[in-house]
């Protein structure tokens, strides 16, 4: 148990609801205090509850407990947890590769500066920072960003690739993931921006869990306002055919045709 115990298990209720594949279950702790960082993530116990810890006499802040989560996600994403944190870094727009990124890290002359160029890190801090208002404290990314500006509309962006993560199976199976990015699939769009598309995959196994990620890459006609995207259905069926439904929700002054890129993971 964590002398923050309350407070911590306050937040985690109202993340979970919000964002799904967030343990059900916390397991806290203290730790002591003075060492590098002020709070902890220890992976997954054998129930697949979160292991988290915070320095003793801290009282722990929301978005301290928020980047710690973020990490409980990207372990219950299992083999996928890799795959989702390079997608996380393509779609935030950061150069290079994780692997690139991982080697500065370890050869970084700070044990802070390793910390900033984590791309696990990387992935925490920006759930952190999309999560809280424009403006709010530490609604920033304290790790590298390499001059990528987090906006409104890329804030929003990175709230639904998070929102869609699923988990993996506890136990990883041995095969590799696949990663399959499509891009330029084009939905007609009624007056008010909706829109549905299904789009038939190939490659997929059957019996095997998808996540399927759509971000909007532009559109013709008018311009929608409140733009919202979704998955709906991502299934492969026993045949061996695949496919997901997207729709589209907006608020057009006219029809028009929306581009979106779709990422399915498995």
């Amino acid at each position: 148990m964590s002398h923050a115990d309350q407070t911590i298990r306050a937040r985690h209720a109202a993340l979970n609801a919000a964002y799904p594949v967030i343990p059900d279950e916390l397991v806290l702790s203290d730790e002591p205090t003075g060492d590098f960082g002020i709070a902890a993530f220890h992976g997954l116990d054998p129930e697949g509850r979160a292991l988290l810890s915070f320095d003793a006499g801290y009282e722990s802040a929301l978005w301290t407990i928020d980047h710690e989560l973020a990490h409980a996600i990207n372990a219950v994403c299992g083999r996928r947890g890799e795959a989702a944190v390079r997608y996380f870094w393509a779609l935030r727009g950061f150069p290079g590769t994780i692997e690139s990124a991982t080697d500065a890290s370890n050869s970084a002359p700070t044990q802070r500066r390793e910390w900033e160029l984590a791309p696990t890190e990387a992935f925490a801090e920006c759930f952190k920072a999309c999560i809280r208002e424009q403006g709010a404290p530490d609604s920033w990314e304290t790790t590298e960003v390499y001059g990528a500006p987090l906006t409104a509309a890329k804030r929003a962006e990175m709230r639904a690739f998070y929102a869609a993560l699923r988990p993996s199976p506890y136990i990883a199976p041995p095969e590799e993931e696949m990663v399959r990015i499509i891009g330029g699939i084009d939905i007609t769009t009624d007056a008010q921006g909706h829109g549905r598309r299904r789009l038939d995959l190939a490659g997929l196994t059957y019996g095997k869990p998808i996540s399927a990620i759509a971000v909007r890459e532009g559109l013709t006609g008018a311009e929608s306002r409140l733009p919202d995207i979704g998955v709906g259905v991502a299934a492969v069926e026993p045949d061996g055919k695949s496919f997901v439904n997207i729709h589209l929700r907006g608020d057009h002054v006219a029809p028009g045709t929306a581009y979106v890129r779709l990422t399915v993971l498995q």
